[in-house]
């Protein structure tokens, strides 16, 4: 009877595995948002808790994982990945505050913050040019076909309200002083070099780099039946800069660099990116968390260093692009990441365990 409970055991898992395969690649396709909304939905909730439940029954049921601690860690890891999952997820935590389980949370959201504000409301599951504040304070949403914002009050379902408050004390931006182009090579090395044509900088090993023109707005034309560029007057609504690499073997080209993430044209081995005179370097929210009305905690953030408190992440995530009047941070729960990362540590010490360890003593 045992056996057979084990082998029904393996054929569910090994099912599990090909359908999580499945779903993995049927999530990729769909994009990031219809694949958070897939992944939450209840029947796929459904076969990550039989996931688990299976993982469970498996340590109990197999003996040799309990003789043997590599392979318990790497299922008591998958386990606790689960968990974790499955804990900090938004399916979870509805059910959770419905049945009075936990006290109220949130999974994620936006809250927009003008300096000197206080503030503790969070709006969920809406991008952050899709809702404002008005000059009392009041959170409205822009629903398409109403040229007016629909203004909601605090006890609407798509307002979520933080255990303590935030305010912002000061919110900068900083710019570059002086042009320059950034190269990164394809093994991770970066250059910043000035954008002043005429200028030669080496690159290492691998040759050097010449600037040849500065453009404000650049644009191409045909001359001779060749591409030509040219700097066309007006706004500077194209900057770039052109750009000769010549390697140590003596083989040149020519690449242009624009003034946006990745804006490079050409083949070789290089991502360019060219920063102009008042181009936005980083921007910056002074923040304090505020519970009983002290300052219990103070940071300042940026793109990529968010502020933790009261299992919470707040990540600089835009600003006010006209006025520069206030700051939009993104905030998102850490509920169960915890486990999860305790999950990915007892896995990658179970493999190296199993697999190097015995290796080692000639086994």
């Amino acid at each position: 009877m045992m056996a057979g409970l084990r082998r029904v055991i393996l054929q569910c898992a090994l099912v599990l595995i090909v359908l999580l395969i499945v779903l993995s690649i049927y999530g990729a396709f769909r994009g990031a948002e219809a694949a958070q909304v897939f992944f939450n939905s209840i029947p796929v909730g459904v076969y990550w808790v039989f996931f688990a439940v299976l993982l469970a029954v498996s340590i109990g049921v197999f003996r040799r994982l309990l003789k043997v601690p590599s392979l318990l860690l790497i299922h008591a890891g998958c386990l606790c990945i689960l968990f974790g999952g499955l804990y900090g997820s938004k399916l979870v935590m509805q059910w959770s505050d419905r049945a009075g389980l936990t006290e109220p949370s949130m999974r994620s959201g936006r809250m927009i913050l003008y300096e000197g504000e206080t503030d503790n409301r969070v709006m969920l599951s809406v991008e952050d040019a899709s809702f404002g504040k008005d000059s009392s304070g009041r959170i409205g949403i822009f629903e398409p076909d109403k040229p007016e914002p629909v203004m909601l009050n605090d006890a609407d379902l798509r307002i979520g309200k933080l255990p303590f408050a935030v305010r912002l004390t000061d919110f900068r931006i900083v710019y570059y002083d002086a042009p320059q182009v950034i190269i990164e090579s394809d093994d991770k090395k970066v250059w910043r070099i000035g954008a002043e044509a005429g200028l030669e900088y080496p690159l290492g090993d691998r040759g050097t780099v010449t600037v040849l023109r500065v453009f404000r707005n650049l644009k191409l034309g045909m001359e001779n039946g060749r591409m030509v560029p040219y700097d066309q007057p007006g706004p500077d609504s194209n900057p770039a800069v052109q750009l000769l690499f010549r390697a140590p073997d003596g083989k040149e080209e020519k690449r242009f660099a624009f003034a946006f993430a990745g804006g490079g044209h050409g083949t070789g081995p290089w991502s360019i990116q060219y920063s102009p005179p008042g181009m936005i370097k980083d921007y910056f929210s002074d923040l304090e968390v505020v519970e009983n009305g002290q300052v219990v905690e103070r940071k300042t953030i940026e793109v990529n260093d968010p502020l933790y408190h009261g299992g919470y992440f707040f990540y600089q995530d835009s600003y006010d692009t006209r006025e520069m009047r206030y700051t939009v941070l993104r905030v998102t729960s850490a509920r169960g990441l915890v486990w999860v990362f305790l999950g990915f540590a007892q896995v990658v010490v179970g493999l190296f365990w199993h697999f190097w360890i015995p290796r080692r003593r000639g086994i």
